[in-house]
């Protein structure tokens, strides 16, 4: 990756890390590793879909794209189509075909992209990565 403006790296990944070092405009990094910190989103039921039933909890973890989600039923991970984005979009955050709707999001996922990267002098350090970054404050190169 190039940064595209000047970005701290962090000691590990928290945001009131401490900082290790700052990448310059237009200097290349590599990634090393990266993490995904979620605080779980809520889905309630109100009718019976598939293994789906009503007053079943259902907390969602990770979106996986095409409303599909990571999430937590009935005490057992797994993924499952949900049909919404929760970034909006066509079927918008909720489920909009109220005749396909069997279940609201009652409380929103929260979650944390952090990336480790290794400078070209070895220095490492987390940047996190909001939704949107990628191309706004990167550059990917091969």
């Amino acid at each position: 990756m190039i940064a595209r403006e000047t970005t701290q790296l962090l000691e590990t990944s928290a945001s009131s890390a401490s900082i290790v070092a700052n990448v310059q405009r237009g200097e290349p990094v590599r990634t090393v590793t990266g993490e995904v910190h979620t605080v779980p989103g809520h889905f309630e039921i109100h009718r019976s879909h598939g293994e789906f039933k009503p007053g079943d909890d259902v907390l969602l973890y990770t979106y996986l794209g095409e409303g599909y989600f990571r999430l937590r039923h009935n005490g057992e991970i797994k993924e499952a189509d949900l049909g919404f984005s929760p970034w909006g979009g066509t079927s918008g955050t909720r489920c909009a075909d109220q005749r396909r709707c069997w279940g609201t999001l009652k409380a929103e996922l929260q979650f944390d992209w952090w990336v480790l990267v290794r400078t070209k002098s070895g220095v490492e350090g987390w940047v996190r990565l909001e939704r949107g970054e990628i191309g706004d404050k990167w550059t990917y190169k091969e």
